[in-house]
């Protein structure tokens, strides 16, 4: 995948925290620019064997995580466009 600001990040201080997930039971969860970049690369990949790729849209349904995080970055890697929903989403008046 073609260099952008993650794999910049990723070669130039891959060490240096670039997601931190603070759980309210208590758990964190940090990644790396490394561990990012590597994580978002898969996920493109894996995208990209399903038959997502340039202008296709991409869906994304489930709660917050670093792994809202790679996909995004993994959709903006292989040129999709990343549709986020909320799967807690509830018809209007609830």
């Amino acid at each position: 995948m073609p260099d952008d600001t993650l794999s910049i990040f990723a070669q130039s201080q891959p060490d240096k925290p670039a997601v931190i997930d603070d759980r309210p039971e208590g758990t964190v969860v940090t990644w790396t620019y490394a561990e990012l970049e590597a994580q978002a690369n898969r996920v493109g990949n894996l995208l990209l064997s399903l038959g997502a790729g340039p202008g296709r849209k991409t869906l994304w349904c489930g709660p917050n995580s670093p792994d809202v995080v790679a996909v995004m970055n993994a959709t903006r890697k292989i040129g999709a466009i990343a549709v986020p929903l909320n799967y807690r989403l509830a018809p209007a008046g609830r």
